[in-house]
This record gives C-alpha cells, structure tokens and sequence, in this order.
C-alpha cells in the first residue's frame, strides 16, 4: 500500500506539471514563440514552441491545480490518502516551471544542433518536471520537500519518462505530431 500511496500523492501534487507539456502539443499552432529568432545562426527554440501551445499548456496546468482543489476533500475521503491542496503559487510555479524546462530542453537542443522532432533522451522526458520543481522552489514560497517525499520524486523522476513516452505514441498514431518521442 506505501508504494501506491506515495505513487497517487506524487501525481495528485505533479499533476498541474505534468498536463501543460502535453497539452502542449494538442494546442500548438500560431507564430513560435521564439519568432524565428536565431543565435550564433541556430533557432532559439524552432517551431514547435508556440504561442498557442504555451498558452495552453499553461492554462491546462493551472485549470488542473483547481479542479484537483475542488476534489481534493472527496478524493482524499475515497482514497484514503492526505492528498493536499495547492496553494495558488504551487499551482502557477508547476504549470510555469513546466512550459518554461519544456521550453529550455528545447533551446538546449538547438544550440547541440539538433533537429526539431530529434529524440534526446532524458532531457525530453524529464525537463519540464525539472523546470516544474526548480520553479516551485524558487517561486512559490512552499519547498518541493513539503509537497513530495524523497521515494514521491524518484517515482516521477521514473514514470514521468513512461507518461511521456505513452503520450507521443498516442500524439503520432493519431497524426498530431510527425515523431513518436
């Protein structure tokens, strides 16, 4: 029952980090939000980093953080578990932190001159909840310790890369994105 527990609580606390990536690529479209830029004649971040795909990705997150507020007294009654609920600064510091690690995993790649679509294990995977957690930390006014217990961060740090892998196999079998990763 531990491993479940800290499992349910580790995605109910992540859960407005882990929506805005995904979201993401199900809003994208409208001008990059890097404008075409390009330093050192490489793209800041390429086309697949939109205005659009931001924008929901944001707004999927922080929706996320207030419905999860809304159910936390019936769910917690259900599961049994002390789900939390989260404070406005958690939820915007997640959903933030999450666009903006997406976002330099991305500028990371363009200056290792990769292409956009490339597979770059690791960073793919786990840069938005790398963004997500330095975010919280410094932002919010609450510490990631309070929120996730150590066992909590190793089981995203390993499911996260399974959640994402899962999501752009759906993304590319249903024709939303050109790559499966």
């Amino acid at each position: 029952m531990y491993i479940l527990e800290f499992a349910i609580m580790s995605l109910w606390v992540m859960l407005p980090a882990l929506i805005p990536n995904n979201v993401a690529v199900l809003t994208s479209g409208g001008r990059p939000i890097d404008l075409n830029k390009k330093w050192n004649n490489k793209r800041l971040l390429g086309d697949g980093k939109t205005l659009y795909g931001t924008i929901g990705g944001l707004t999927a997150g922080i929706l996320t953080g207030i419905i999860l507020n809304i159910l936390q007294p019936s769910m917690a009654s259900i599961t049994h578990i002390s789900l939390i609920k989260l404070s406005p600064g958690v939820i915007i510091s997640l959903s933030t932190g999450s666009m903006i690690g997406d976002i330099i995993g991305s500028f990371i790649k363009r200056r290792l001159r990769m292409k956009r679509g490339k597979s770059f294990p690791i960073l793919d995977q786990n840069d938005f909840l790398i963004g997500s957690l330095i975010f919280v930390e410094i932002f919010s006014g609450d510490n990631i310790g309070h929120l996730l217990s150590l066992d909590g961060l190793i089981f995203l740090l390993v499911f996260t890369p399974l959640i994402h892998v899962f999501v752009n196999i759906l993304a590319y079998k249903s024709g939303i994105k050109k790559e499966p990763w």
